[in-house]
């Protein structure tokens, strides 16, 4: 289940612009920087891994593809040049996504097969990568709430429901604090069944939308978070993406 709220595919284009932006001169800026979220990576490690993602969506977004490309099309990055790389791989998913119609059909590896859902995913993954290369050079800014909202929605309801088969067998209720947004999420004979609404869970957190955000994709932990209920399942299905 999608949340209702959907995003002008502009924002969501402005928002890669910029996330983007930021991470490779960030990561530039100190190659060597160790990132926090991600052991054994280097902001250089994080541009190699940012390049070859934006890579690869552009390929599948101008192709239009109905199946997979395989990742031996999808160029790599030549050790030194992760920085040259990046920015060239960032400047081709914007083009891409912004000559595409987001309501084109394409290969997703998730429920929504449209080139929608790599808009959408560009930016959060963008969004996310961005916070790590802050991270990793101390330089931290702000989550827009509406960004973070969108991030917990397509995490919750789109991403873990495609790709989790171990879901825990508890219940967890996430309160936005700074908006409206509320999810409930079940672990149905391991599968992830989410809904958006108020119900009571076996566990809940509140806190506000990017707090939300960074505890689902670990970039933060849950210390400081208002927990209710069953800490355990809390910490079980905020480590899901991992």
């Amino acid at each position: 289940m999608r949340h209702t709220v959907q995003m002008d595919p502009e924002y969501r284009l402005s928002r890669i612009r910029h996330d983007g932006g930021r991470l490779i001169d960030l990561a530039a800026a100190d190659p060597v920087a160790k990132v926090p979220a991600c052991p054994g990576w280097s902001a250089a490690r994080l541009l190699s891994h940012s390049g070859r993602v934006w890579n690869s969506v552009a390929l599948h977004v101008e192709r239009l593809t109905p199946e997979p490309i395989s990742g031996s099309e999808v160029p790599r990055a030549d050790e030194g040049l992760e920085v040259e790389y990046a920015r060239t791989a960032h400047a081709k998913v914007v083009a891409a996504l912004d000559s595409a119609d987001p309501a084109e059909s394409v290969w997703t590896w998730a429920g929504d097969g449209t080139v929608g859902f790599y808009l959408r995913r560009m930016h959060q993954e963008t969004l996310i990568h961005r916070i790590d290369a802050e991270q990793a050079a101390g330089e931290p800014s702000e989550v827009a709430a509406v960004d973070a909202a969108d991030g917990v929605d397509e995490l919750m309801c789109l991403l873990l429901p495609a790709s989790v088969s171990n879901a825990p067998a508890g219940s967890l209720h996430l309160h936005q604090t700074d908006g409206p947004g509320e999810w409930m999420m079940n672990g149905v004979d391991g599968n992830v069944v989410a809904s958006i609404g108020h119900e009571k869970g076996d566990a809940a957190i509140r806190a506000t939308a990017a707090d939300l955000l960074l505890a689902g994709w670990q970039r933060r932990s849950l210390e400081g978070l208002e927990i209710f209920g069953d800490r355990a399942i809390a910490e079980e299905w905020m480590t899901l993406s991992a």
